[in-house]
């Protein structure tokens, strides 16, 4: 199974440059890194041309600050390597900035559509708990576009303390939008961890679906770290969903992702992987 995990991190992890090597950030991540987040407008950059790639200042006319000081001017910089944001001159866009002027996230830290993110991070802004942050979360997948629900759907999957906010009536709404939506493994891993029954029907492939349905055949209650641990490193079958139920129910309990849900959801592929789960489990440390 490890290897649908791993086919599935490639073919739908979004990445504008696909020679920078980092994982990808959600703007939900990268708003509370950012020292300072901005609506602006590009009006020059170190070659003036988006075909020549050259290192240097960024100059930014700001629309608006969501975060950070505000000002009317921002000098940003820019990179020359396969990470860097590409700023085109004469667009518009929403960046999130780090004190050194780059793009927090590398290119992740550019978003080319800032009219669809302001009012989703503006509204994280204000949410100060677990339960306001699922709702800001929960409201962005159930809109109406489709980038920023992509973008929803992949963090809340991975964020544990937020999953365990999400209420009964959020789910069900989460399910109702995802019906119209293309069979895809994420919407199908967010269903499962939310322990939505509609979860099978959502998987692209039939591995996704046999994993859904086992999966959510186990009720894991327990809360004990060290006895989650030892069902996890337990040595039985590779997609044992108890193990797979124990491990989820693990981050839940640290309330942090310890593990990206895909690389265990199905199995590992490896006792050794297994047991570096157990060993995050105990620890609270992320095993990745």
């Amino acid at each position: 199974m490890r290897y649908l995990a791993l086919l599935a991190v490639l073919w739908c992890t979004p990445s504008p440059s696909d020679a920078c090597s980092k994982r990808h950030q959600s703007p939900f991540e990268l708003f509370d890194l950012a020292d300072t987040v901005a609506i602006v407008n590009i009006r020059k950059t170190p070659s003036n041309s988006p075909t020549k790639i050259v290192a240097g200042d960024v100059e930014l006319a700001v629309t608006r600050v969501l975060k950070g000081t505000k000002t009317k001017l921002i000098i940003a910089k820019e990179s020359d390597t396969s990470c860097r944001a590409s700023y085109v001159v004469g667009t518009d866009a929403l960046v999130l900035l780090g004190a050194n002027g780059f793009t927090v996230g590398a290119h992740d830290g550019h978003l080319r559509e800032p009219g669809a993110w302001a009012p989703v991070l503006d509204a994280w802004a204000q949410a100060t708990d677990a339960t306001a942050r699922a709702a800001v979360v929960v409201d962005a997948i159930t809109g109406t576009h489709a980038k920023v629900t992509e973008e929803a759907v992949m963090f809340l999957l991975d964020s544990p303390a937020l999953l365990e906010a999400v209420t009964p009536e959020q789910v069900a709404r989460i399910a109702k939008a995802a019906k119209p939506m293309p069979k895809d493994w994420a919407i199908t891993l967010l269903l499962a961890r939310l322990r939505d029954p509609s979860a099978p029907a959502k998987a692209n492939v039939a591995a996704w679906a046999t994993a859904a349905r086992a999966f959510l055949a186990v009720k894991q209650p327990e809360t004990d770290t060290t006895k989650l641990a030892a069902i996890i490193e337990k040595p039985t079958r590779d997609a044992d969903p108890r193990r797979v139920a124990a491990m989820d129910r693990c981050e839940r309990v640290h309330g942090v992702s310890l593990a990206s849900f895909i690389n265990y959801f199905a199995g590992t592929g490896s006792q050794p992987q297994w047991k570096a789960l157990a060993d995050a489990c105990r620890t609270g440390k992320p095993a990745r």
